[in-house]
Formats: structure tokens, sequence, C-alpha cells
């Protein structure tokens, strides 16, 4: 797609799935108002950035240096941090009405004492049915193929009290991302989001210290999907032996971070034998004693 800079006139080339671009001849930022793809929808809404670079990249580097997993890549945690880029990352905000009916077993503490005057904690479960009836109004679902939706799960939620309407004023300066995923192949995400909010909504409304869903019928009237761009800071990991880099997420509205590190199949399958191993060797010694 041509893109026209209106500061001094060039035409240059606006890179695939972006609504952005820096002009190569003045310098300016150019961002395109329109869908870049007549089948895209533009942005309604969009969350400014709250964390700036510097806190994103120190906030990055204190996450990887917190990870303890034993089956960890030890290049991970040693590989250094250096690009980081902030974007305006295309999703969907999903609202709905949720109408639930449920069948659920709400658990309730107490204490037992045995004759030598040991404790031990009892449960009683009692079961309870209803309907429940709520507006959603906080559901964020991907539109990027680049950040798939279990990614964005793990860097939320983002704050709806910074929402704002969408401007091109507001978005300058940062990479915007286009929508690469309609809003027909989100709404099974969004859907799936919607499921898993009202179960979580439920636990926390139905009575006692412990709560188990046992059925759950539910209904979602007038969903609806708007186009957001949200805050987001981007920070590949390079790893020797790896052709891909690991990628840190950041939010960049509350800082929350998130990714995947990889983990270690060498050290896995090592640890899985010796466990093999020394069953193994319990199991001869017991069958031994016995023989």
């Amino acid at each position: 797609m041509q893109l026209s800079c209106q500061q001094c006139g060039a035409q240059s080339e606006l890179p695939p799935n972006r609504r952005s671009a820096r002009c190569p001849y003045c310098g300016s930022q150019q961002i395109v108002t329109g869908p870049t793809d007549p089948d895209a929808p533009s942005p309604t809404f969009l969350i400014p950035f709250k964390v700036q670079r510097a806190e994103a990249l120190a906030l990055a580097r204190a996450w990887k240096r917190s990870l303890r997993h034993l089956f960890r890549i030890h290049a991970f945690r040693a590989a250094p941090i250096e690009e980081i880029e902030g974007a305006l990352l295309p999703a969907y905000l999903y609202t709905a009405t949720a109408l639930a009916g449920y069948q659920a077993r709400c658990g309730f503490s107490y204490e037992v004492r045995d004759d030598k005057g040991n404790s031990r904690t009892e449960w009683e479960w009692h079961s309870v049915s209803g309907r429940w009836e709520a507006d959603l109004t906080k559901v964020f679902v991907s539109a990027s193929k680049g950040v798939p939706n279990h990614a964005l799960d793990k860097i939320e939620p983002f704050e709806m009290s910074g929402l704002r309407p969408w401007s091109a004023e507001g978005a300058t300066g940062w990479v915007i991302e286009a929508p690469t995923l309609s809003p027909e192949a989100a709404f099974p995400a969004a859907d799936q989001e919607a499921r898993a909010t009202v179960e979580r909504r439920l636990h926390g409304f139905l009575p006692g210290e412990r709560t188990k869903i046992e059925a759950l019928e539910l209904e979602l009237r007038q969903p609806d999907l708007e186009a957001v761009q949200l805050p987001l800071w981007i920070l590949p990991v390079p790893i020797q032996g790896r052709a891909e880099p690991v990628r840190i997420l950041v939010n960049g509205q509350t800082g929350k971070v998130g990714g995947d590190p990889p983990l270690s199949w060498v050290k896995i399958t090592v640890t899985a034998l010796f466990s093999l191993a020394a069953i193994g060797v319990a199991i001869a010694a017991f069958t031994g004693a016995f023989s």
C-alpha cells in the first residue's frame, strides 16, 4: 500500500499489516486512519502507554532473572535483552450479557481433633443451583496472528479506565499493527474467554471457601466486538542454537510481564531416566526383601 507523507508529500510503501510508518525522506511518522485492508475494521478505541521504555526493559530483565524452573534452558536466563519495541497491538473488546444456569458445590472447612489432641481439617459440602446474570465488558482477544490470544492472556488484565477513543494523535510515536484476524475469526476465542470470565466470577459470587462448578449452561446475549489497540512492549531474546528468538511481552499499561521460556528437553529426558532408574532399583530392592 502506498503512503503519502502529510509532512513532505513523498510517497513510500507501507509495511504489511501496519497502520504506521516513518517517512524515509523527512523522518516524520505517518498514520493511516482508515483500514489498510478493505475487510479489516478501523480501531474504535486505544489504551495509551503508561510504562516507558526503560521501565519495561527493567521489568523484563527482572522477570527473566526470577525464573528458577529446573528444566528451563540456562542459555535463556543468561541471554542479554538488548532490543525492545513498543507497539499498539490490534485486539477486539468483547461485550455481551451473560445468563448462566449453574449447579455447584460449596465447601466449608472445620477443624476436628482426635483423642490425642491432633487436629485435621475436614470439609462440609453443600449443593447449590441457580441463575446468574451479568454484563461482560472487560474481555479482550487478540486480532494479531503474531501475538496469539494465549500470549496476550499472560500479560492481562488491561484497566478499562485507560480506554480512550481512537485518535491518530494518541497513537503517534508507536508502531501500529493492523488486524490480521477478522471479527468472525476472533469470535470463537472471544466466546471461550467469556466463558472463562463467567466461571471466575461465579467462583467469587458463590458462598464457601471452595467452590466446584459441576454444570454450567451459558447464554451470551448481544455479543459485540469493537476494534481496539493495546499498548505492548516486545522484547526478542536471541538464544544460541535457536533460529527464532524467544519473545518477552510487557503490558504497556500495567507493566505485567509474560512469555514462554523454553524448556530443556535434555534435562527433562535425563531427569525422567534417573527417576525410572530409581523406581526400578526400589522395586528390585522391595522384591528382593520378600524373596
